[in-house]
């Protein structure tokens, strides 16, 4: 079941403080889940999610030639 969230009747664009702490509980809960996706498509297939990543002593061999 989905919590409903508390909706006050202000103006828009209101900046007191119900109207700011439910904008901001909205802003953070929208971020961690899109967090949450992205830790599951890293989970799901590492190689394909993160970008590849030379070896440091790989680049030091190349300069070194």
């Amino acid at each position: 079941m989905i919590p409903v969230q508390y909706r006050p009747r202000h103006n828009p664009g209101c900046t007191c403080v119900v109207c700011w702490t439910n904008d901001f509980h909205r802003e953070m809960t929208l971020r961690n889940e899109s967090r949450a996706t992205r830790c599951c498509q890293i989970l799901a297939n590492p190689e394909a999610a993160l970008p590849v990543q030379s070896n440091f002593f790989m680049q030091l061999d190349e300069v070194s030639q």
